[in-house]
């Protein structure tokens, strides 16, 4: 079997960064054990039976030589990522076994709303229609999850970093410099000093014959927001393995990525490492908030004792009151 099933102790040795920042932002509150974790992904199965895509998405993990890790936690934020654990390598399928999902209800008179609009009443050619969520069963994102493994599996370089095998050294004169090969990643380029690539790719398109008046400007590039997600990642798992399942069971299909929205009510573990360290780091920054004091104007300076080593120092409300580098 190509899936590890993880306990609540080896994925916090394993993940204890991505856990200690996902108790903050998304309400981690620890792991289901292994057992437990299998088991929903069985149940999952069960439920979706008559759906040919999920019976071939979960056949076509298990059935691989790879090893992906599989992780049941109470809150968290459910996803896949190939580069996970200490040396940021490892294939892991984080499910929230607590999820709860709705989804936003799309027709004719709001297709065109951001997904944060898709609530409430909208008037749509002189007639008002009330938007609206529904339920949808988690088990869909668990399937979705296991979707982006398959995508993996499939084609690794959709996901992964290419690091290369060179290292960063040192010349003659002490500069760092680039030793031995190093894979080229368009995720990576920002910020380079040499532009990044959708500037680089600006530069060659212009160059082309046909293409004067066509290349945005600029400008014009520096307006744009791409969407903080994978859009060919996300696009491809609801074309080939979300939407089909949804058409089989008969669920409503999202038409935006975004149109889910997603909670969790599990009990907390009282068993994770994780979940205690967040509770007493957060009270430390109570703590420090509350000895701050009152957030006073912009960049007037204040004279504040830091509340670790003591020291009185005159600095801006919005910084550490201390630059001891020795603070952890």
């Amino acid at each position: 079997m190509s899936i590890k099933w993880l306990s609540e102790e080896e994925a916090e040795k394993m993940f204890d960064v991505t856990f200690m920042d996902w108790a903050k932002q998304y309400g981690y509150k620890g792991c289901y054990d292994e057992v437990e974790t299998r088991e929903e992904v069985v149940r999952a199965r069960v439920w979706a039976a008559a759906s040919p895509t999920a019976k071939e998405i979960l056949n076509y993990v298990l059935a691989s030589n790879k090893l992906i890790y599989a992780v049941g936690m109470r809150g968290g934020y459910q996803c896949f990522n190939s580069t996970e654990g200490p040396d940021r390598n490892l294939p892991v399928v984080f499910i929230d076994l607590d999820g709860k999902l709705t989804v936003n209800v799309r027709g004719p008179h709001n297709l065109h709303l951001d997904p944060n609009k898709c609530v409430g009443t909208v008037e749509h050619e002189g007639k008002l229609y009330k938007n609206e969520a529904v339920t949808l069963n988690n088990w869909i994102a668990l399937l979705h999850e296991f979707g982006h493994a398959k995508q993996w599996i499939e084609t690794p370089t959709m996901f992964d970093n290419q690091a290369g095998t060179g290292k960063v050294g040192k010349n003659k004169a002490g500069k760092n410099i680039k030793i031995g090969k190093h894979d080229f990643d368009a995720r990576l380029a920002k910020g380079t000093g040499k532009g990044s690539f959708a500037e680089a790719i600006r530069e060659k398109a212009i160059k082309l014959p046909g293409n004067a008046g066509i290349v945005p400007t600029v400008e014009e590039m520096a307006s744009f927001k791409p969407p903080v997600w994978g859009t060919k990642i996300e696009m491809d798992n609801m074309a080939r393995h979300e939407w089909p399942i949804c058409r089989d069971l008969g669920l409503p299909l999202r038409v935006n990525y975004r149109d889910i929205n997603a909670t969790s009510d599990g009990s907390p573990s009282l068993t994770s490492q994780i979940r205690q360290k967040a509770l007493v780091q957060a009270k430390a920054d109570e703590t420090l908030k509350e000895k701050r004091g009152p957030v006073t104007a912009g960049g007037l300076k204040v004279k504040v004792q830091c509340p670790r080593c003591r020291k009185m120092v005159s600095k801006t409300v919005l910084t550490f009151p201390c630059d001891n580098s020795l603070h952890v």
